[in-house]
């Protein structure tokens, strides 16, 4: 059983994988407007609000649309108009109901669309309300569809935990629709899925291996990693919230049960991004798809598999080629420190001992930079380097403390450790002698 991983699979193993955003998130401003909104024996003054003029607010949101009715209330009838509670509905009368009563800095859910069982859905923030109405603003975060599999699974999910509500908009943060507050709020309710569906799995799922992703400390550590200690009262929001989840599924598993808890890397704080692009044409090297290309280069954020094209070289010339090539990038320089940035330069062979190798994707080489920098960030045009993406990143070779990661393991069951874990694959071992139910002599240990 998989809660974080691929949809699609040849093992009808039933999974929740990591979803993206079906649409962007959106700031709408309200001004009221008249409208012939109908609260049952209300004596409250309240003003309807629009986006648009008319009695309603119209929402686009990619291919889909929404039509709400907004209304701000004034629960005081002291002759002082103060509106300080928003009411969200679907339609113009209170008394069936109505989808959320917010106030400012609360958040609501939006479904968008259900089809096949599956929820199209976002989460909405009232960002603003301004007592005399004169400033009113809604945040609409991205939609998300449940990517699970299969549909039974999905259903069961959905009937429990909700639809899903994907990650944190680090985009949006970017672009200063939402401060770093909000945005560790959505991290906090992605985490939060998450949890609920795990233990909804434990509780009422039969499963010999669960794979549960707890993505909290992921996110403070993208977004506040850093040297400074002032990120630190923020940081430990994230493990409080990671032990009190902890302790929830301590409880919800018996004695027949064992619980690995791995981390999949530590932190290093990113401080220069590089434009790759660059870096081959200060070598001299044309990049695909530029005409006559010497090579097709696959980056991720920190590193890169590098595809040598065919020019018509013997495969004395390829090697000789690509071991130029690999001499330039392990020498390259960043010329404000003077000191290399990349780490490991990697042919096929090499590939293998670090389980990087795959017969059909993998490059001729594979490249990966030094901790600290990356290929994903602002870079201006013309510019080789810039600001990272992220202050902190996980991926590199770095072995410092601070970029390893943790693994713990509690069990009911004996287990003899003879020598020391060295990489996160040295734990498959461990995995796989549990699922045989039987006492073991490990032969890692940490």
């Amino acid at each position: 059983m998989q809660i974080n991983g691929f949809a699609q699979n040849d093992f009808s193993i039933p999974t929740l994988p990591q979803v993206s955003p079906l649409t962007e998130s959106q700031i709408v401003e309200l001004s009221p407007t008249d409208c012939d909104y109908k609260f049952p024996e209300r004596a409250e003054n309240f003003r309807c609000l629009s986006n648009n003029g008319s009695a309603n607010v119209s929402l686009i949101f990619g291919s889909f649309k929404k039509e709400l009715h907004i209304v701000a209330i004034d629960e005081n009838p002291d002759g002082k108009s103060r509106f300080e509670r928003l009411v969200i509905d679907e339609d113009s009368e209170a008394s069936n109901g109505f989808l959320a009563t917010i106030k400012q800095g609360e958040w609501f859910p939006l479904e968008l669309n259900k089809n096949n069982l599956v929820t199209v859905g976002l989460y909405a923030k009232l960002l603003k309300l301004d007592t005399h109405l004169n400033e009113v603003k809604i945040y609409f975060g991205a939609a998300f569809r449940n990517g699970g599999y299969p549909n039974s699974f999905v259903e069961k999910i959905e009937k429990e935990v909700g639809f899903a509500v994907g990650g944190p908009d680090y985009q949006g943060y970017l672009q200063d629709k939402i401060t770093i507050e909000t945005l560790l709020e959505q991290a906090h309710r992605e985490t939060g899925y998450m949890q609920k569906a795990a233990l909804y799995c434990i509780n009422n799922l039969e499963f010999d291996l669960l794979l549960y992703d707890h993505p909290i400390l992921d996110r403070y550590g993208h977004y506040l990693y850093g040297t400074s200690t002032d990120k630190f009262p923020v940081m430990k929001d994230g493990y409080i919230a990671t032990d009190k989840n902890l302790k929830a599924i301590l409880k919800a598993i018996d004695n027949d049960t064992a619980l690995l808890i791995v981390s999949g890397h530590g932190f290093s704080e990113a401080h220069t991004s590089f434009s790759l692009l660059k870096i081959f044409d200060s070598m001299g090297v044309k990049i695909s798809p530029a005409e006559n290309a010497d090579i097709a280069v696959i980056a991720s954020k920190l590193s890169a598999h590098i595809y040598l094209n065919n020019r018509n070289l013997s495969e004395s010339g390829k090697r000789n080629y690509l071991q130029s090539l690999k001499q330039k990038l392990e020498n390259y320089k960043d010329k404000n420190t003077g000191k290399t940035i990349i780490d490991k330069v990697l042919f096929p062979n090499e590939m293998k001992r670090f389980h990087l190798y795959n017969p059909t994707t993998s490059g001729d080489l594979w490249i990966c930079l030094k901790a600290g920098y990356t290929f994903d960030g602002v870079i201006a045009p013309y510019e080789l380097r810039g600001q990272p993406t992220f202050v902190g990143e996980h991926g590199y070779f770095d072995r410092s403390p601070e970029a390893k990661g943790f693994f713990s393991l509690y069990s009911q069951k004996k287990i003899t450790l003879t020598n020391r874990i060295k990489d996160s694959t040295d734990i498959m071992p461990i995995i796989f002698n549990l699922l045989k139910n039987e006492n073991f002599i490990c032969d890692f240990v940490f």
